[in-house]
């Protein structure tokens, strides 16, 4: 099967350097013939307004599926980049009219939108992050693991302060590639709810053996409870 990939970041981004890692080893564990392609976006407003003919190219390049992988951080409106509050209902739907409106075949396509930010995916494998921020193998990262990823709204400022306090150079291009080198094994991020969603949309299945993908109604960043009618898948 092949599979096209939108994301939002630029060339050499996380995102367009760990997916093929991601593939590589997905892949494998489920036995399974992936070839990909991955379309990048400046960020958000370019992928919710433009995805819509990067899926159409992609599909006419022969992918069978195109799942679009977005952070929720920072949320998206029509009238406003940065809104206020954050919701994913809206951007996906933002999404879905483009395509609906292109006439692309919504069967085949996958929607993904990463709880705060696609580093998230990443904290809930320590042994991962400490590899990754480690200055070297004479300085290993002293780095607690974290009880609940979700808790961490930010994980790339707080990526930024384990870097500086493991006296270690934090830099975007070099930690994507890191990233991408050092992950080795999906058994600790697909833990991530939001990780066997991504798996899901790649694959067009859940890969045996895994928990589902259970998605909560939840509102904008703040709200007290769940006001969104349909989740990010």
């Amino acid at each position: 099967m092949k599979v096209g990939l939108i994301v939002e970041c630029g060339p050499q981004g996380l995102e367009h350097v760990v997916c093929p890692k991601i593939i590589e080893l997905l892949a494998t564990e489920c036995n399974v013939q992936i070839d990909h392609v991955i379309r990048t976006m400046s960020g958000k407003d370019s992928l919710i307004l433009d995805c819509a003919a990067a899926a159409r190219a992609l599909f006419s390049d022969g992918c069978d599926r195109v799942v679009i992988i977005w952070d929720e951080n920072p949320p998206w409106t029509e009238t406003e980049s940065y809104a206020k509050t954050r919701c994913w209902h809206f951007e996906r739907l933002g999404i879905l009219e483009r395509f609906q409106a292109a006439d692309i075949p919504l069967k085949k396509v996958g929607l993904v939108c990463v709880e705060h930010e696609f580093e998230t995916i990443f904290l809930y494998d320590m042994g991962l992050i400490r590899a990754v921020v480690s200055a070297s193998h004479a300085h290993p990262a002293k780095i607690k693991k974290i009880k609940d990823p979700l808790r961490i709204d930010d994980p790339t400022g707080w990526l930024e302060k384990s870097f500086r306090q493991n006296k270690s150079r934090y830099n975007k291009a070099v930690v994507a590639k890191k990233f991408a080198a050092k992950l080795n094994s999906l058994d600790q991020v697909k833990r991530c709810e939001i990780f066997r969603l991504l798996a899901q949309q790649i694959l067009g299945k859940m890969p045996k053996g895994w928990d589902p993908y259970i998605y909560t109604p939840r509102g904008p960043a703040g709200s007290t409870s769940g006001t969104k009618p349909s989740g990010p898948s």
